[in-house]
């Protein structure tokens, strides 16, 4: 199964771990009205597939 970081960090909320607020956005302007929206210091990660990052050629 592949899954967005969001849609993953969705699923683990679903189990009642606390997981950090977080937002979508799909523009520079949309970033800067999420991160007004959360307030505070904010970090931007771009969205990839989770799964076997990292792990190219770790054999197995």
């Amino acid at each position: 199964m592949r899954l967005l970081e969001h849609a993953a960090l969705e699923l683990i909320a679903l189990t009642g771990l606390n997981v950090a607020p977080y937002r979508e956005a799909d523009s520079p302007e949309a970033t800067a009205e999420v991160a007004r929206a959360l307030g505070g210091t904010v970090v931007v990660k771009a969205l990839i597939p989770a799964g076997r990052r990292g792990k190219e050629g770790a054999g197995g």
